[in-house]
């Protein structure tokens, strides 16, 4: 049942925007509610869902909800692809501004630009691009939604050749708090350009990113699976890709080690955005372990995206941690000794995959890091992302799940801090509601984040009213 207020906000939004606004049952409403990826999202029951299609329309409902909080709590939550994890992009009771309507993508091609709807998933981006042999910095999966993604701060298969997603960010049109639409790209914005280049949904509602895009004349990739017991094989070989001082920035690896259906296994996932026809040198290290399936080959990236997708389909409980360790094999190996130890006690968990990556940020990538807020420095050591990733089906299981999960964050954590290999760093894009990401920003990022905050949005509307995300508020730095 909802309660009168809830009623209320979203006949005030009904009335602000006619035939946009969907309650309970609509068809429209259930196909919103039941498009999320992860299973606790479509649980969450909003009051209301406003389905925007064009920007004017995203400010009206803005504008709308910053009057209603004047009087009383009126939360609201964002949701661009619907990619993210429980809470992030909806609302028990409260209000969801769905933009998954808001999602073309338009090649500027006089401007070597590409601006996409941040409802987009990253497999539009790709199919549009593919035919003009040019690409932008995106997903791996082509499931995931742009505008997430993008201002989490975009790891992907060409970080080592031009940097992250928000290194190529041209311009963002935002919808501020007060209803007004401004461009990142205007000098007398850009304090908010930086600010929102990891600072997701802190200081406004994104419409449309525009991103420098590339040229891509070929893609050959895949993924392998191999016999759990080729792990140090593996971990040597990660290990010696992000150390390489002669780094090769078409090629990217992403080494996973998982457990599902009764068996655990290694994975990679390796891609070369150049035109190949096997394996270019600095990847052989991998392909050179036995696999027990690959699917290697010349391949678009919608392909090899649409690919990564279908590993992690919708309808599951999600959840996911991270650390970010200084590139040591030591820890790496006591990080897969701990995950190996972990699942066994989990196994009888319906549905249950418990898997661990390590996704290498080599020296050349981080030297196309900056002008965001990142906290990530050119020159630094070579760094690998850990990602701890846990997939079941039932909410019964939640609480073995979980507390398995943090206990393995926080053993893999103590051995990082013991052998002085632990990097402040928290891609945002894979932290847990209950890890502070903003915190690995630094104090000086997040001061500038809090001012930028205040000045564009001095009511504190998305601070107070926003769900989801992880909010400056409680940075604690």
């Amino acid at each position: 049942m909802l309660n009168q207020s809830a009623t209320a906000w979203c006949s005030v939004l009904s009335k602000a925007l006619p035939n946009r606004v969907f309650r309970e049952n609509s068809t429209a409403y259930n196909l919103s509610v039941s498009s999320y990826w992860a299973r606790q999202e479509t649980e969450l029951r909003p009051a209301c869902v406003v389905a925007a299609c064009a920007t004017h329309e995203v400010a009206k409902a803005i504008h709308t909800l910053t009057i209603l909080n004047r009087n009383e709590s009126c939360p609201f939550a964002i949701r661009a692809g619907g990619h993210g994890k429980s809470g992030a992009s909806s609302s028990q009771g409260g209000v969801v501004i769905d933009l998954s309507a808001m999602s073309a993508v338009t090649v500027n091609h006089g401007r070597g630009t590409v601006t996409v709807g941040v409802g987009a998933k990253w497999a539009e981006v790709y199919a549009a691009l593919d035919p003009l042999n040019i690409t932008v910095p995106g997903a791996r999966s082509a499931d995931v939604g742009v505008g997430g993604l993008t201002l989490a701060g975009g790891i992907g298969y060409l970080f080592p050749r031009i940097g992250l997603t928000v290194n190529n960010i041209i311009d963002v049109e935002m919808v501020l708090a007060s209803g007004k639409v401004v461009h990142t790209s205007s000098p007398q914005h850009e304090d908010i350009g930086i600010a929102v280049r990891g600072g997701t949904n802190n200081f406004g509602v994104a419409t449309a990113i525009e991103i420098a895009s590339s040229n891509l004349t070929g893609t050959w990739g895949g993924t392998s699976i191999y016999s759990i017991d080729t792990a140090p094989q593996q971990l040597q070989a990660i290990h010696d890709f992000t150390a390489d001082s002669d780094f090769d920035e078409y090629a990217t690896a992403l080494l996973s080690f998982g457990y599902s259906g009764g068996q655990a296994a290694a994975i990679n996932n390796i891609v070369y955005t150049s035109s190949v026809s096997s394996a270019p040198q600095k990847l052989r290290r991998f392909v050179e372990i036995p696999a027990l399936y690959s699917t290697l080959r010349p391949a678009s990236m919608s392909d090899i995206a649409h690919e990564t997708a279908a590993a992690s389909p919708h309808g599951f409980r999600q959840a996911t941690f991270t650390l970010t360790l200084i590139n040591d094999l030591e820890v790496t190996s006591e990080a897969f000794a701990l995950w190996n130890s972990s699942w066994p006690p989990l196994a009888a968990v319906p549905g249950l995959s418990l898997s661990f990556s390590l996704e290498p940020f080599p020296r050349i990538a981080l030297d196309k890091t900056g002008n965001d807020v990142l906290n990530l420095r050119a020159g630094s050591e070579p760094l690998l992302v850990y990602l701890l990733s846990a997939t079941w089906l039932n909410e019964e299981n939640d609480d073995v799940v979980y507390s398995t999960a943090h206990d393995l964050l926080r053993r893999t954590e103590h051995v990082a801090v013991a052998r002085n290999k632990l990097h402040p760093f928290k891609y945002i894009g894979y932290a847990h509601h209950t890890q502070n990401p903003l915190a690995g920003y630094g104090a000086d990022n997040v001061g500038f984040m809090r001012r930028v905050s205040h000045k564009y949005d001095p009511e504190q509307l998305f601070q107070r009213a926003v769900g989801g995300g992880f909010k400056l508020s409680e940075a604690g730095v």
